[in-house]
């Protein structure tokens, strides 16, 4: 285990996933298990606050990196798009209002 402090960042997270899905093969519940295992561990930094909110929407069928887009998002009144299939994935707890601009 790790015993110093280590970055996590939502770019991080995002690229975490990419891998784990095309060079791991896993499947999403796999994928949501090891990055929630690494959210979890105790000298983890800098995870975006709404980090397990959009591992749960990437449960429920959401893109993650568009999800961790989301809660990365914080101290904005709204988060602004042009995909239109976001503002469903993101469901009616999310941290941000959604804005599609297409």
């Amino acid at each position: 285990m790790l015993d110093q402090d280590f970055v996590l960042t939502a770019t991080v997270m995002v690229e975490a996933e990419w891998v784990l899905k095309s060079r791991y093969r896993m499947d999403r519940s796999q994928r949501a298990a090891v990055l929630t295992m690494i959210v979890d561990l105790p000298h983890a930094v800098d995870i975006p606050q709404n980090t397990h909110w959009a591992l749960a929407r990437m449960m429920e069928g959401a893109d993650f990196a568009d999800m961790m887009h989301v809660a990365a998002a914080k101290g904005v009144s709204s988060f602004a798009t042009f995909d239109k299939s976001v503002a469903g994935d993101v469901g009616t707890d999310s941290p941000v209002p959604i804005e599609t601009l297409a």
